[in-house]
């Protein structure tokens, strides 16, 4: 199995709620080149899984439009900050190891999450730029500390692609 982590793009600083806040136009174009880098990798998920927050639901919306991907993503409260890594790791071993997935979600639970994965303690070790992404590997059972980490993009990154 092979998960992306992805963060949110680039959003509005103020809104109504931090829920209802909305993706800049800086932001789209971060989450539509993540989301052409990601094509050009080769990379097609078998499911987007979004945080409810508008800022994620919009960078997963527009991954999926750039990658010309026609499934909805799901939403799932699991992926807004504060779920514990065990609650996401019971919904992922739904999926199956041949599964690839794409979670859009939020600092700092992104780093947290991805230092429950590795078996690491320090997940400030893991700076995710918004509209960034990395991608873990498990080829054993799901579960946490087993993971191996592939690859971590920045946005300038991804850019250059």
């Amino acid at each position: 199995m092979i998960i992306y982590l992805i963060r949110h793009a680039t959003a509005e600083p103020k809104a109504e709620s931090d829920a209802k806040r909305n993706l800049t136009a800086e932001g789209k174009e971060e989450a539509k080149w993540l989301g052409k880098g990601l094509k050009k990798l080769g990379i097609k998920p078998d499911e987007i899984l979004s945080s409810p927050l508008n800022r994620a639901v919009q960078t997963a919306e527009i991954i999926a439009q750039a990658m010309k991907i026609e499934k909805k993503p799901l939403i799932i409260p699991e992926l807004e900050n504060g779920h514990p890594t065990s609650e996401l790791l019971e919904i992922i071993k739904n999926y199956g190891k041949p599964s690839s997935l794409f979670l859009v979600g939020h600092m700092p639970s992104l780093a947290e999450h991805l230092a429950e994965f590795l078996g690491v303690n320090r997940p400030q070790a893991f700076p995710f730029d918004k509209g960034g992404v990395c991608a873990i590997r498990s080829d054993e059972t799901i579960r946490l500390g087993v993971w191996e980490l592939r690859f971590m993009l920045r946005q300038g990154q991804i850019r250059k692609m």
